[in-house]
């Protein structure tokens, strides 16, 4: 009788030996949703980087050891007013002038295996609203710098807008975002008036400006170049 006992009590302790090992293995299992990848990091992974990009399927997240985030595939939309955008630096005086410019884009995290690695590397601990401020200041930064030099944007937005579009996502593929699609509406504020040369100039103060603010923005924001996690 002791010994029936003593086998039903461990024939117990097994079955919840069990039943404990297969809930702490489901709980630490993660999927990969649709729309997304998984980036698990905290030790080496092969190749000698800090983390290992998933698409699809899923794994199991060593407990103390590995930590994970999720990265999105969700496109997002972008909607800038660039004020007092000078244009057409190198024609003459009379017309050169001031615009103020609409520019609606979509970006996204790229999934590209190449791009994807940089999103990894750089955008992981980035909220939504920080990557969205980077994507504003590249796009306002390229749409300045294109239009400086045409004299007549508005009669061909599509080529315009795409001259803005090629370099920023060019830029942005640093980070492993692709600029999907950018349009423009622009609208002639004011002629300038002065010589080329003080039109000119402050143009070079703007980009200046744009430059500064775009550094402090990246700084504060802890973006490095050398693609390793923060």
């Amino acid at each position: 009788m002791e010994e029936a006992l003593v086998v039903v009590f461990v024939g117990v302790v097994i079955a919840l030996s069990m039943v404990g090992i297969i809930g702490a293995y489901a709980a630490r299992y993660k999927r990969v949703p649709p729309g997304h990848a998984m980036v698990v990091y905290g030790r080496r992974f092969a190749g000698g980087r800090g983390y290992v990009v998933i698409l699809g399927g899923g794994k199991f997240i060593m407990p103390i050891i590995e930590s994970f985030k999720f990265l999105s595939f969700e496109p997002f939309e972008i909607d800038l007013l660039v004020e007092d955008v000078v244009s057409n630096v190198l024609g003459p005086d009379r017309d050169v002038r001031r615009l103020q410019v609409s520019v609606e884009a979509q970006a996204m995290i790229s999934q590209d295996p190449e791009r994807l690695q940089q999103s990894a590397a750089q955008l992981l601990h980035k909220t939504h609203d920080e990557i969205k401020r980077i994507v504003e200041k590249t796009i306002e930064g390229h749409t300045r710098g294109v239009l400086a030099t045409e004299p007549r944007p508005e009669m061909n937005l599509e080529k315009v807008a795409e001259k803005i579009r090629g370099p920023a996502d060019a830029d942005l593929a640093n980070l492993g975002i692709e600029v999907r699609s950018l349009l423009l509406k622009i609208r002639d504020t004011a002629a300038m008036r002065g010589t080329p040369d003080t039109a000119l100039d402050s143009l070079v103060r703007e980009l200046q400006q744009l430059d500064i603010r775009m550094r402090h923005v990246e700084e504060k924001l802890g973006i490095s170049a050398s693609g390793s996690l923060p």
